[in-house]
């Protein structure tokens, strides 16, 4: 029997456990500056991607 693959929080890449959302973790587990950084990081990564 084929089983689900866990999701996970794409920040600390903690499972994200069944029946919880991901942006009630994001809320309770990281604060804005963690999240602000990720979104940051992740917006120059992709811009660089483009431009290669």
């Amino acid at each position: 029997m084929a089983t689900k693959s866990a999701f996970e929080c794409p920040v600390c890449h903690d499972e994200i456990e069944d029946g919880e959302q991901l942006e009630e973790h994001l809320l309770r587990n990281h604060p804005k500056k963690k999240l602000a950084r990720f979104v940051a990081t992740e917006a120059v990564a992709r811009e660089e991607d483009i431009s290669k």
